[in-house]
Formats: C-alpha cells, sequence, structure tokens
C-alpha cells in the first residue's frame, strides 16, 4: 500500500464514488509490481528460505515499510507508525498514506 500510496485500514473513495474504480485499477496494479519484485528476488524471507532452484529469497532488502516502525519514509522523511488493522500489525507513512 505504500507504493500506491494508500491508508492501511482502506483506500480512497467508497464503491461506487467517482475515482473509486480509477483508484482500485491503480492499487491492483501496484501489487502486481510488488508480486513481480518479490519472485524477481526468489521471495523475501528472513531467514533461511531457499526456492526450488537453492536461490536465497533476498526480496526483504527492497521492502519499503516492512519492519521498519519508527524509521524515517523513504519517500519523505516523515517517522513510520504501526497500527493494528484486523488484529495484524501494519507499518504505514502517516504522511503519505493518509
Amino acid at each position: 500500500m505504500w507504493t500506491r500510496p494508500c491508508s492501511p485500514p482502506g483506500c480512497g473513495h467508497p464503491p461506487g464514488e467517482p475515482g473509486y474504480r480509477k483508484e482500485w485499477e491503480a492499487l491492483t496494479l501496484a501489487i502486481k509490481q510488488v508480486i513481480t519484485q518479490g519472485l524477481a528476488h526468489h521471495g523475501t524471507t528472513f531467514r533461511n528460505y531457499q526456492d526450488a532452484d537453492g536461490h536465497m529469497g533476498d526480496n526483504s532488502r527492497y521492502l519499503q515499510v516492512y519492519h521498519r516502525k519508527g524509521m524515517p519514509c523513504l519517500r519523505c522523511g516523515t517517522l513510520l507508525k504501526q497500527i493494528k488493522v484486523s488484529g495484524r500489525g501494519s507499518v504505514y507513512c502517516p504522511h503519505c498514506q493518509k
């Protein structure tokens, strides 16, 4: 969601409002880009995962907000915050992801 950017609890326009479809299409494209990046880097691992060809997953080096609570946003420099969304922790930039 940082890539797009939108806030963790939800993105912008409610269904049916102008801009809703365009916003979700942009979010869908961003999700596809993040998944493609993860696959190109053999997955995201923090321990010892290897893919079927024996490559270590090193996509964790390219994460923008995950595990970065309290660190500066790579886009604007604002300190990243963490909130709970549906019982799970979600790190976000309070400036970029309004």
